[in-house]
């Protein structure tokens, strides 16, 4: 949806970035499952250490379309990442706090 403002203005620095990462990780999520992808929604998913927040990270769900095996993705990049992190939803993984816990615990 584009941003509130008179014909011609240009949108808020945040708002062009978050289209801009939004549409990369749609065509990331494309190529690494080879289905067409439909952004859905941002949500925002903290890391609690011992109840503290210690990160915060937005993940993109996206629709997918001709997945054999999966109808959404969830997809998200942090600053100190240059790739980005894909997980499908199923089995274990029901949201994106599923999602960033199944990376998280891969990682460890």
């Amino acid at each position: 949806m584009p941003p509130d403002g008179p014909h011609g203005a240009l949108p808020e620095p945040a708002f062009a970035t978050e289209a801009l990462t939004i549409n990369s990780l749609q065509h990331a999520v494309e190529a690494r499952q080879g289905c067409a992808a439909r952004f859905v929604e941002s949500v925002v998913v903290w890391e609690l250490l011992k109840g503290e927040i210690v990160e915060e990270r937005i993940v993109h769900v996206f629709d997918l379309s001709g997945h054999p095996e999966a109808m959404t993705a969830y997809a998200w990049r942090s600053p100190s990442e240059r790739r980005s992190n894909i997980v499908l939803r199923q089995g274990e993984i029901a949201g994106p706090d599923d999602a960033v816990r199944a990376v998280i615990f891969a990682r460890r």
